[in-house]
């Protein structure tokens, strides 16, 4: 299973950017306002420029600079290199695959072998498995609390997790 844990500041970084974003969008999409004009005795209506005070310029420019940051942090938080591995201790290495079946040992050692990280697309040719064989050693390895699965794009990022 692909872990998939609400982060708080991901949350709130979330409903920064949505609420910024309704307060520019209200903001700019104001009605301009209509001036009667009363032209040889029949009243005009006529529209009006929008103009911004400069408060509202601040408040445009201090949601849209909120809104901003809030999408920059959605965008490229967790990618700097947080890994739940911890350091292959040789020995714990060779306990677990003592207790794995051979499939999940080649799965595992495959691992160890390439530093810890690896997308699961490149285990798939490592091992020659099939990608769903792949999936579901993984499956198992995850319930054991071996690895962990961080989806990144379209794939996955295999990494050996502290045990």
């Amino acid at each position: 299973m692909v872990e998939r844990r609400m982060d708080v500041r991901k949350v709130v970084a979330a409903a920064l950017m949505v609420a910024s974003m309704v307060i520019v969008v209200d903001r700019l999409f104001l009605p301009a306002p209509i001036r009667i004009v009363v032209e040889g005795g029949t009243p005009v209506a006529v529209q009006g420029e929008v103009f911004f005070t400069p408060e509202e310029g601040v408040v445009l420019a201090g949601f849209s600079w909120v809104g901003g940051l809030s999408a920059a942090y959605l965008l490229f938080s967790g990618r700097r290199g947080e890994s739940p591995r911890g350091p292959a201790d040789p020995e714990r290495v060779k306990m677990a695959l003592s207790l794995l079946e051979e499939d999940e040992k080649r799965l595992l050692q495959e691992l160890v072998d390439r530093g810890g990280t690896l997308n699961q697309s490149d285990l798939v040719v490592q091992t020659r498995f099939s990608e769903s064989k792949v999936s579901r050693l993984l499956d198992r390895l995850e319930g054991r609390g071996l690895v962990a699965r961080v989806r990144q794009g379209m794939g996955n990022v295999v990494t050996l997790r502290k045990w």
